[in-house]
This record gives structure tokens, C-alpha cells and sequence, in this order.
């Protein structure tokens, strides 16, 4: 089973994820065939698929069925396991998160978002632990062009509770917001000695 996951970003966290399993069920040189579960609802979508000249495989969706293709995903070597894929998580038409298997193990582990759709990246974060869900991300939440805020899921449960914020962006960590006791609310705030870099994921 390979694992795509759409986590919708807005602003200083993630607000949402979304799930899409792709399956290997026959691949020979002349027949390509997947099966894909973009929206995350437990069953199978339509999927178009085209084979191009290189050998790779471009696999295209409309998540939301609106009759517009809102999800490309790229098997670069016909071996049925998606490398890449590129989203239109708000189907207006203009694709703001791409997901990356860095290190070839069949699961989409780092992304990149542009949050404002102004052709710059706003956020890049990464599923460390590879269960659908994103445990670090350094964002830039004001969208002037610098990263400001790191955050963390340290325990894997799917909820951050470590926040970096580096208010006057000069790379360096100002305050930290922590939630020891993972209840979903922050309860220690402190400013780290010396010149502390902002995490960059």
C-alpha cells in the first residue's frame, strides 16, 4: 500500500489531513493500472493515468469532482510507486503543495507549500515517522519571505506541542512555547539562552 497525504496549511499550523493510497495491482511494459484513494474517505478514485515516452507514469485526479484536475502524481520509473505529487488542495485552479518520497521507501515524506499562492514557498515540513501526518514544519506565517515559526509533534500523537517563534526574524529563536504534558494546550514558555537558530526543516 503506498500512502500520499494532503495536509491542508493555513497561516501557523496544520489545520487538516487528507490521505491518498495508491496500489500496485499489474505493471507490465505495454499495461499500467492503480488504484487511488485521493480525498481520504476510504475508497478508491477515478484516476487518469499517461504513460509518456521516458517510461514514467503521470497519474492525474479531481479530488473534489468538479470536473478539474486537482491532484498530478508522477511514478518516474513504472514500478507502480508514486515519487512525487503536486496538489490543489483549494481547487482554485492553481496547485500550492507538493509532496516527495526522499528516500525511496514508497512513502511521500516531505512537502512544500505555498499557503498564499504567490509563487513562493510558505511552509516545508516533514513526516519523520511516515503515518499520514506532518510531525515538523518551519513556516513563514506573515508571508514577507522569511521562516519564523518551527513546529513540532514531538510525541507522534498528531498534535504539535513545540513552537519556535522568531517574532523579529533575524533567524533566531525568541520565545518557545511547550506542551509537557500533551493535553492540546501549551503550558511552559520560555526564551533559550544564547543566539538559538530557528529550527529549519
Amino acid at each position: 500500500m503506498h500512502r500520499l497525504r494532503t495536509v491542508f496549511f493555513d497561516g501557523s499550523r496544520v489545520s487538516g489531513t487528507q490521505w491518498c493510497r495508491a496500489r500496485e495491482e499489474h505493471i507490465m511494459s505495454d499495461d499500467y493500472s492503480t488504484n487511488v484513494d485521493i480525498d481520504g474517505d476510504g475508497h478508491y478514485d477515478h484516476v487518469d493515468y499517461t504513460e509518456n515516452s521516458d517510461g514514467s507514469v503521470t497519474i492525474t485526479g479531481d479530488a473534489n469532482h468538479d470536473g478539474k484536475v486537482d491532484f498530478v502524481a508522477h511514478d518516474y520509473n513504472h514500478d507502480g510507486i508514486v515519487d512525487d505529487a503536486k496538489y490543489d488542495t483549494n481547487h482554485d485552479g492553481t496547485y500550492d503543495q507538493y509532496w516527495k518520497d526522499t528516500n525511496g521507501d514508497g512513502y511521500l515524506d516531505r512537502v512544500s507549500g505555498d499557503g498564499n499562492q504567490d509563487g513562493h514557498t510558505d511552509y516545508k515540513g516533514e513526516d519523520a515517522n511516515e503515518d499520514g501526518k506532518i510531525d515538523h514544519v518551519t513556516s513563514d506565517t506573515n508571508y514577507d519571505g522569511k521562516y519564523d515559526t518551527y513546529q513540532q509533534d514531538t510525541n507522534y500523537d498528531g498534535k504539535f506541542d513545540y513552537t519556535q517563534h522568531d517574532t523579529n526574524e533575524d533567524g533566531k529563536v525568541d520565545t518557545v512555547n511547550y506542551d509537557s504534558n500533551h493535553d492540546g494546550h501549551y503550558d511552559t514558555t520560555y526564551t533559550p539562552e544564547g543566539n538559538v537558530p530557528l529550527h529549519n526543516v
